[in-house]
């Protein structure tokens, strides 16, 4: 997961993992030292913290920012390009169906 993310972050870029979704071990290449890139753990929060988050989010109206939404897995390679380019403001999603 880390390598494949190294391809795509920008110099100085930051991936953050979170609840262990990549299971115990994670690898990092040198691509990571070489950018000068970050790894960062975060633990889940309490649900009371998930819940005064969701309810932050309701009472500030926070909105996402989608730049482009793509029809299935399949034109993966072409988000992570827009994303390797900089080329997108905002989030890159799958079409959900």
């Amino acid at each position: 997961m880390c390598n494949q993310a190294s391809r795509v972050l920008k110099q100085g870029g930051k991936v953050v993992c979170y609840g262990m979704t990549q299971g115990g071990n994670l690898a990092l290449g040198m691509g990571f030292v070489l950018k000068n890139q970050e790894l960062l753990g975060s633990t889940m929060g309490s649900r009371a913290e998930f819940e005064a988050m969701v309810r932050f989010f309701g009472d500030k109206q926070v909105k996402v920012v989608v730049d482009r939404v793509l029809d299935g897995l399949e034109r993966a390679e072409e988000g992570f390009a827009l994303m390797k380019g900089g080329e997108q403001f905002g989030k890159v999603s799958r079409k959900r169906g």
